[in-house]
């Protein structure tokens, strides 16, 4: 009797995710007679099978001639397919698999020998292509990898993929989703805990060379609740350290653009919206000082100017670049543009004083109302609505949105669809300045006027006194 004594050399691919990997195993066998002498120069039939818990999953034939070593060799994958699945669709994560070789040795399909060996190494390359394919079997089973990092190796995960070229289109290197009826649900949650004395970042994204819009980190929310495209949480921090929920950090050379650290943008919204929300609500102590928003502006400039807060509110029914419902403190001087390049129509304020004389100065205290938070002191000023009939263009017509007031990040507002707010009328005392001034130079010119009048009649006194007295 012959014996067919094989042995599998292994899959000697490269895995690459731009390359097609072969579906090939590379296989070799010798075939020797009863005398162990080996059958060399010979057409012989094979049968390859791979077995599974000893059921065939692939099964193919071949017809190979030996050399002159008495050598097979063949491909597994590239003979003529008997049954099973294809080579690509085996799981080889799934078990242990074994290899049986069937031989005729009169080259044809009666095989009467066979040998049957258990594959002590996965075929990577297929292996690695099914996965490049599916991570379902992985999710399936619940797998998880480790793997540490070190100073030559610092990237547990590397994956290079390149885009398409399509302007319009969005291409993802990685794209994940999640579903879910109750509970919190991640697609991406990234975990940072090394104890370091640098930083430790949680998910870090960075993105370059756009010739529009580069975004490192980009989140999108929607839905019937509330929605939060981006929500930081930052606790335990010591020693004087902050804890900073979403931090801005833009401060690379730029010649004609523009650094920002944070931005907001919000809109299209029929009740309200708010690019940027800032809450404080939950001191641990009574002594604590909490600010809403903090902003220090202290970099050096020869040329240009700082701003610790700059904003621009225009286009709207009202607006206000700064609305303060309470107290506002000014360390420093309130300036408002004067220049005369900036003015036209120029003309002197005339009859300042019989206006004035109309307007009637009051002291009064406001009616407590939980929509504004006015003051609860004595107050000393005007009545806009009888302001409005003397000096029409110190008052205006207020309007101020009360959806927003809840005053905590999960509360909601009042109603969807109306826009709820309070309007009022204010004074300008500002522009008060100009016709008091006014006022009082017409009065000025009155009093100097009698000045000058009474000097008159006090001459004249004089002069009828000596008169009388014959002097």
């Amino acid at each position: 009797m012959k014996k067919l004594f094989t042995f599998l050399f292994g899959a000697f691919f490269t895995v690459s995710i731009l390359a097609q990997v072969p579906e090939k195993l590379s296989f070799q066998a010798i075939v020797r007679n009863t005398a162990n002498q080996l059958v060399a120069n010979t057409q012989v039939g094979l049968r390859i099978s791979i077995l599974k818990n000893e059921a065939p999953v692939f099964v193919e034939a071949h017809s190979v001639l030996t050399n002159s070593n008495g050598l097979v060799s063949l491909e597994i994958g590239a003979g003529t397919f008997v049954s099973g699945v294809s080579l690509s669709d085996i799981n080889w994560s799934d078990g242990i698999y074994f290899i049986k070789t069937e031989t005729d040795p009169t080259g044809g399909t009666n095989y009467t020998i066979s040998g049957t060996s258990q594959l002590m190494s996965v075929p990577y390359a297929l292996h690695a292509k099914k996965s490049g394919s599916s991570l379902q079997d992985v999710l399936t089973s619940g797998s998880s990898a480790e793997k540490s990092v070190t100073d030559a190796n610092k990237s547990a995960v590397v994956l290079n993929t390149t885009g398409g070229n399509t302007a319009s289109t969005s291409y993802n290197g990685f794209l994940s989703s999640i579903q879910g009826t109750n509970g919190t649900n991640s697609a991406i949650r990234g975990t940072s805990n090394g104890v370091s004395a640098h930083r430790n970042y949680g998910v870090y994204g960075v993105a370059t060379n756009a010739a529009g819009l580069n975004t490192g980190v980009s989140g999108v929310a929607y839905g019937s609740s509330d929605n939060y495209a981006v929500w930081g949480v930052a606790y335990d921090a010591l020693n004087g350290n902050d804890n900073r929920g979403i931090m801005g950090y833009a401060i690379e050379p730029t010649v004609s653009g523009r650094n920002l650290a944070v931005t907001g943008w919000a809109g299209r919204s029929d009740v309200l919206n708010i690019a940027v929300v800032a809450y404080v609500d939950e001191g641990s102590t009574a002594a604590a000082n909490n600010f809403g928003v903090e902003a220090v502006t202290t970099a050096p400039s020869t040329t240009g100017t700082n701003y610790g807060v700059y904003a621009k509110a225009a286009n709207a029914a009202t607006n206000f670049a700064g609305f303060f419902d309470g107290n506002v403190m000014v360390t420093g001087t309130l300036f408002q543009p004067s220049d005369r390049k900036l003015k036209t129509n120029i003309h002197p304020i005339t009859t300042a004083l019989d206006k004035i004389e109309a307007l009637q100065p009051v002291a009064y205290n406001y009616i407590s109302t939980a929509n504004l938070q006015l003051s609860g002191k004595s107050q000393y000023g005007f009545i806009a609505q009888e302001m409005e009939q003397v000096f029409p263009d110190l008052v205006v017509n207020q309007s101020f949105a009360l959806n927003h007031r809840s005053g905590s990040p999960g509360s909601k507002v009042t109603t969807d669809t109306k826009v709820e707010k309070e309007e009022f009328k204010g004074i300008n005392y500002t522009g008060l300045i100009s016709i008091l001034t006014q006022g009082i130079k017409e009065q000025q010119q009155q009093i100097q006027s009698l000045i000058t009048k009474n000097a008159d009649y006090e001459e004249r006194i004089k002069k009828l006194e000596k008169t009388l007295l014959g002097e």
